[in-house]
């Protein structure tokens, strides 16, 4: 079991669901949603500057590898945040191991 507060932070960055943070936590999605509204509200705006998921870029093809846990709605996003913190590269979604071993064969 994890707490809320490792939960909003799951969910505040991508890597979860909604239900699989409540689940997880021990609380009710309802609960779970208005605790991250308060988090969004109270972080200042710098800190969405941040790329939000595990990625690695590939500055030879120009290419952003990133994995989003949380599947779908969230991947629907990934294209609009490459744009924005990788002008001219393209996304491509992959799955953590693929990344880990990217970083590994390539410090």
């Amino acid at each position: 079991m994890i707490s809320i507060e490792e939960a909003v932070d799951l969910l505040y960055r991508g890597r979860s669901n909604l239900i699989k943070a409540a689940q997880a936590s021990g609380t009710t999605p309802e609960e779970l949603k208005q605790a991250l509204k308060q988090k969004v509200q109270e972080t200042p705006i710098e800190t969405f500057m941040e790329f939000p998921w595990p990625h690695y870029v590939d500055e030879e093809s120009k290419t952003v590898y990133a994995y989003i846990e949380s599947g779908y709605p969230t991947v629907m996003g990934f294209g609009i945040k490459v744009a924005e913190h990788f002008p001219g590269y393209r996304g491509s979604l992959c799955s953590l191991n693929f990344i880990e071993a990217l970083k590994r064969n390539n410090p």
